[in-house]
């Protein structure tokens, strides 16, 4: 499942590239469909459906030997691949905190895998949408962060989920990156000899 259309890349893509023009702080957007692979969820549903399977057989199939161990086999294969990768489903036996915690190590990741820890001018900022924990995750660089409280943050972040919510994802973030833009541009107003550092583009792991 992907958030962003084609027609919504472009809005980003292009809010990225207006706010690059007006301050030097330098803006990523990653749209990321999984942050982990959640095995134990997966193996939690075989598990289940295993039980499931034995006591359909035992009870109300002539099933028995071979035959009862086969059926727990097909139970687990059908609860792990098959039930276990329902997104809706998956989540059932994943804990709350679990993918807060995967959501902001993967945006710690992508910080630093995208380069915005080594601006020339600290001042670095990710827009991190993790589409299965459902997770919107905002990092920015030393520099920026010494001039915005965490509530700043927290409001960013929060008008991108309304966004989401009203299937206007792409909007909303081109909305909050225009607004982070007329924010910052003060302390960091842009410059003719400021170089694009990083790449326009919306980074996506598929």
């Amino acid at each position: 499942m992907k958030l962003f259309i084609d027609s919504e890349k472009k809005q980003v893509i292009q809010a990225i590239k207006e706010a690059e023009n007006v301050t030097s702080c330098e803006f990523v957007v990653a749209e990321v469909t999984t942050c982990d692979d959640y095995n134990t969820s997966r193996f939690a549903w075989g598990i289940l459906f295993l039980f499931i399977a034995y006591i359909v057989s035992y009870y109300f199939t002539p099933l028995d030997g071979i035959w009862l161990i086969v059926s727990q086999f097909v139970g687990f294969t059908i609860g792990f691949f098959v039930v276990g990768d329902i997104p809706i489903l998956k989540r059932l036996f994943i804990p709350t905190i679990k993918m807060e915690s995967e959501a902001q190590r993967r945006a710690l990741y992508e910080f630093s895998h995208q380069g915005l820890h080594n601006t020339r001018l600290r001042n670095g900022i990710l827009v991190m949408l993790a589409v299965f924990e459902r997770r919107v995750v905002i990092l920015a660089d030393s520099a920026v962060n010494a001039k915005a409280k965490p509530e700043y943050w927290a409001n960013i972040r929060d008008r991108i989920i309304v966004g989401i919510k009203n299937n206007a994802a792409g909007s909303s973030v081109a909305e909050v990156i225009k607004s982070m833009t007329q924010d910052f541009k003060a302390d960091f107003p842009y410059s003719p000899d400021d170089k694009n550092e990083l790449p326009d583009g919306i980074v996506t792991d598929k």
